[in-house]
């Protein structure tokens, strides 16, 4: 089981940040356009439990992701499960095979650093605005404490407003200002 832990918070730019990260001594790995198609499943609410079913595509490379109900800290910790496949229009079709229904199309173009073994995300969401993610993964729940601090002091050194961050999902972000759900 993979648990991913995330600080997300609003910015007014995106500007700025990248010097910053270099300061750090952060490594670009990669610059993407990314598209998100989530899903609603037939039999229950993911919204009501917290879920998500999304397919994503990078680059021409596709993932199958399955994010778990939010444990409850002050950050977004949760399950994540993730596959990649072979066709964005074949994974689509197949879900809508089964009776899942296409939810939501978002579209953004993230920015990926990685600095002292965390990755921070530069996101620029159609939309929603820009984002700053810093995010560790972990298979070790009890790294997690530890993990926490190291975002929130990553996070600080980059200057970032912590009273805006948001557990919140861009998913839910984006169907609380209307998006069609």
């Amino acid at each position: 089981m993979r648990i991913e832990l995330e600080i997300k918070i609003p910015v007014a730019s995106l500007e700025g940040l990248e010097s910053s990260l270099s300061i750090l001594g952060a490594k670009l790995l990669s610059d993407e356009e990314q598209v998100d198609v989530y899903f609603q499943h037939p039999c229950r609410d993911l919204a009501f439990t917290d879920e998500a079913l999304r397919v994503r595509r990078v680059n021409g490379a596709v993932w199958l992701t399955y994010k778990g109900p939010k444990i409850g800290t002050a950050y977004k910790v949760r399950r994540e499960e993730e596959v990649m496949v072979s066709s964005f229009e074949s994974i689509i079709s197949l879900l809508q095979l089964l009776g899942f229904r296409e939810v939501a199309v978002l579209k953004k173009r993230r920015m990926v650093y990685e600095v002292e073994r965390l990755r921070v995300y530069l996101d620029h969401v159609e939309g929603l605005g820009s984002f700053v993610e810093v995010e560790a993964l972990t298979t070790e729940d009890q790294e997690r404490t530890m993990l926490e601090a190291k975002l929130r002091e990553l996070a600080e050194r980059l200057n970032l407003p912590l009273e805006k961050a948001t557990t919140k999902s861009y998913l839910e972000l984006y169907l609380e200002k209307g998006g069609v759900g």
